[in-house]
């Protein structure tokens, strides 16, 4: 009992001293593109502007090196995909517009109240040999 005490307490004091360090650190300046990988936050955010996404990323990237696990083929990876979804202005379309316009096609195209009318043949032919 004692021990899993002691671990517990321990585990909350690790936690404590973690989100301490983190106080120290600066938060960078709002716009500054150049210092801070602003365009991950924007990457995600669905209704951030993709012209304006690519434009913090190029600025972050101008003179930094390429390394391996830097994200920067994530990147290239989402704008390749993103370009051919976004709107002419930059905005992304809603992530449900296309289940919403085939429920509304659904929705007009069978909601016909007519009879049915047969387009033929009008007259089957039997099964057998014909002769």
């Amino acid at each position: 009992m004692k021990k899993s005490l002691l671990l517990i307490a321990g585990l909350i004091c690790f936690a404590f001293l973690g989100k301490a360090q983190n106080a120290n650190i600066p938060a960078p300046q709002q716009g500054d593109t150049a210092s801070f990988p602003y365009w991950i936050q924007m990457m995600q955010d669905p209704n951030a502007n993709f012209f304006k996404t690519q434009r913090a990323f190029n600025i972050y990237w101008q003179n930094r090196k390429i390394t391996r696990g830097c994200g920067w083929k994530v990147f290239k990876r989402w704008e390749y995909m993103m370009r051919s979804r976004i709107n002419a202005d930059g905005s992304r379309p809603a992530p449900d517009a296309i289940t919403k316009a085939y429920e509304q096609y659904q929705k007009s195209a069978y909601s016909t109240n007519g009879t049915w009318v047969s387009m033929g043949p009008s007259q089957i032919p039997s099964p057998g040999p014909a002769g």
